[in-house]
């Protein structure tokens, strides 16, 4: 499987699990079964998917908060939640490990990015 196919595959299976993804998908008229190349996937925006727009709990596999939610500081002008899961937290982050920075491949990160001296999460 190329990479493009990889991450295809997860896009799918994200549209499939994650109620928000499913519908910003839709409100964009885009049938992720269809989809045959990236460059066709609308990419999401802190504006366009995570602030205001979908529901915290709808950015989460099968529309459930899981154990940890990450929050930034907030450094380009209001704070950012995301979910994150005590399992995630423990894998290797993809940039180091499968050495992103060297290749094209896109990489859909577990962990979080960011300003890593600023960033907080807890456990629920």
């Amino acid at each position: 499987m190329s990479p493009e196919q990889a991450a295809l595959a997860l896009m799918r299976h994200v549209a499939d699990t994650v109620p928000a993804y499913a519908a910003f998908l839709a409100d964009h008229d885009i049938d992720p079964a269809a989809v045959t190349a990236l460059h066709d996937v609308p990419v999401t925006t802190k504006d366009t998917y995570v602030r205001r727009r979908y529901p915290l709990a709808e950015r989460c596999r099968d529309g459930t908060i899981g154990d940890m939610i990450a929050v930034s500081s907030g450094s380009t002008g209001e704070p950012t939640f995301w979910p994150r899961s005590s399992t995630c937290a423990r894998s290797p982050t993809p940039s180091t490990s499968h050495q992103a920075y060297n290749t094209a491949t896109p990489v859909a990160p577990c962990r979080n990015s960011g300003w890593l001296g600023s960033l907080g999460s807890g456990r629920i």
